[in-house]
């Protein structure tokens, strides 16, 4: 799924959340509904190449996805400050008060790079997409 996919299957999303939010009262926290955090794509190794596509890819995610004025994004200085801690993301998109959350890995094999990616939805604690990229 390519990046004008990705914010498709967002926004039918948020028009889905936004539908149901009359049967759903029980489920409220502080978390905004229309909310996602692109959160720094894991490094299998510690090499310059890889780590500039771990940090390159989500910042231009997140770019990209702010361009839809009907969603709250996690600005990159917030949701890098989570690079390197290993931390749940359920936890983190709690912390940062977000539904969604876009966790990714970057690893290299055989001179190919692979990418994984997920969409996490915070509340119910789901996987609502992934998809694995190889070049």
């Amino acid at each position: 799924m390519d990046l004008k996919n990705l914010k498709r299957h967002l926004e039918a999303r948020l028009r889905q959340s936004r539908s149901s939010e009359g049967i759903e009262p029980a489920i409220r926290a502080p978390i905004s509904e229309d909310s996602i955090a692109v959160l720094p794509f894991e490094c299998e190794r510690e090499e310059a190449d890889i780590e500039f596509l771990s940090d390159g890819i989500p910042e231009n995610i997140i770019h990209t996805l702010s361009r839809i004025r009907a969603l709250r994004v996690i600005p990159r200085t917030s949701a890098f400050r989570y690079k390197g801690r290993g931390l749940d993301p359920v936890k983190a998109g709690r912390e940062l008060g977000v539904r969604l959350v876009l966790v990714g890995r970057v690893r290299e094999r055989a001179g190919h790079v692979e990418i994984t990616t997920e969409l996490i939805d915070c509340i119910e604690e789901a996987q609502l997409w992934g998809e694995k990229y190889a070049r």
